[in-house]
């Protein structure tokens, strides 16, 4: 997964120089491979803290994966090998996802316009996308909630907890939200335009998805450690 993300990391620090060389196999190795690896280490380091913040069961659930064990240079050299394919396998899906890839430039029914919306044009490459997306999300968030409903079975602990963290959450998820779309304001769109609010929505994630991690990060430094029971660990578990 940080394999398949990591391509557009130049995006979020505004080197779109950056993320144009990891969308190729060199860059993947280059790129890609380096970057994901440190955001796997950062995580293995990260993870305890920021399980912290969030309310039970999710911090417990996360923290039997045993992400913040040591790992050896066995496991290391199959997440790097991991990582380098999640990018490889990015790129292979761009290719029919955007205008510019090899794929849609092959096959001419990528290119072909399905209908348009506010005066944008939508392609079936374009559908292959969004659908993509839709698609991948769903598969992430259900397979998280099928394995954080299981933990839950096995630790005899409720799904829906801990409304202080949850308010807290939410509270730094709004507060960080304000902050990205005032920085990107300038791009909001004055018309219906649905180009303009693409551009929008893009400028806004790419400013938003960083300033959320890293209030996460901060939030982590303030909150006490859990107990086993505020985690939602089983009293004879």
């Amino acid at each position: 997964m940080i394999g398949s993300i990591v391509p557009d990391f130049g995006y979020f620090i505004g080197e779109f120089c950056v993320a144009s060389f990891a969308h190729t196999v060199l860059g993947a190795l280059c790129v890609s491979l380096p970057v994901g690896l440190t955001v796997y280490l950062l995580m293995r380091l990260s993870c305890g803290r920021i399980a912290k913040v969030l309310p039970s069961p999710h911090s417990s659930f996360i923290m039997s994966w045993g992400i913040d064990r040591l790992v050896g240079m066995r496991t290391l050299l199959a997440v790097a090998f991991a990582i380098f394919i999640g990018a490889l396998s990015h790129n292979f899906i761009d290719s029919f996802t955007h205008q510019s890839g090899v794929a849609v430039s092959m096959f001419p029914v990528l290119s072909k316009e399905v209908f348009s919306f506010g005066g944008d044009p939508f392609h079936v490459f374009r559908l292959l996308q969004y659908l993509g997306s839709a698609i991948g999300m769903a598969i992430i968030i259900g397979s998280y909630g099928f394995g954080l409903s299981r933990h839950c079975r096995a630790t005899d602990t409720k799904i829906w907890q801990d409304s202080r963290r949850w308010l807290v959450l939410i509270g730094v998820t709004g507060l960080t939200i304000v902050v990205a779309a005032a920085i990107n304001a300038e791009y909001f769109p004055r018309d219906l335009d649905f180009y303009a609010f693409r551009v929008f929505g893009f400028k806004f994630l790419i400013t938003w998805l960083p300033i959320l991690g890293l209030a996460i990060l901060c939030l982590a430094t303030l909150f006490p450690p859990q107990s086993k029971n505020e985690q939602g660990v089983a009293p004879n578990a």
